[in-house]
């Protein structure tokens, strides 16, 4: 049995997200967990950090896939997994970044969970089953904490986003995300 509740409940509108993100709880083993629906071929789920210096270099480029594939029908939505990042903080990041799309607390870690992200920027691309279909670094701009590229060789988000919508196999499915350990707190 399933209850579905919408995502935090904080107010802030979804927009073309309405129906896209929902929280459930599976009653026979207690454990929390997330679904995704909608009529998009994909979304892009990434995790942020309002602090984190490498989730606020990759600003510029989230915007630029967001302009890019947004037209197409690709969903984006950033989670903030940082117990301080509340609703405020979210937005403010939102504007003084120019990020386009809706942005979410996740305090309690149902999405970091339910994706297993490590650490922030995280991409996570899901089809409308709720499939993960790619999931890590948004490219390979950065090579380690510390160490990046003038300029990224490989898009691997991008790759993933194009395959989507020329109904092509992602041939990178997974990579390992380069940023800021998301940390074990959770608010209760």
């Amino acid at each position: 049995m399933l209850v579905v509740l919408f995502l935090l409940g904080s107010g802030q509108s979804f927009g073309s997200l309405s129906s896209v993100f929902h929280f459930c709880k599976k009653f026979d083993s207690g454990k929390n967990g997330v679904y995704i629906r909608g009529n998009s071929p994909a979304t892009v789920i990434v995790f942020l950090d309002t602090e984190c210096p490498i989730s606020q270099k990759y600003t510029r480029r989230l915007a630029a896939l967001h302009k890019r594939y947004a037209p197409a029908g690709i969903q984006f939505l950033s989670i903030y997994p940082s117990p301080t990042d509340n609703p405020k903080t979210i937005r403010r990041f939102h504007q003084v970044y120019n990020l386009p799309f809706t942005g979410r607390p996740d305090p309690r870690h149902y999405l970091v969970k339910q994706y297993k992200a490590h650490v922030t920027p995280e991409a996570v691309v899901v089809n409308q089953a709720g499939i993960v279909m790619y999931q890590g670094a948004i490219d390979d701009w950065f090579v380690d904490l510390g160490k990046y590229r003038r300029e990224p060789t490989r898009h691997y988000l991008q790759e993933a986003l194009d395959a989507v919508l020329t109904g092509q196999p992602i041939l990178t499915a997974s990579t390992k995300a380069v940023g800021c350990l998301i940390s074990e707190r959770v608010n209760e």
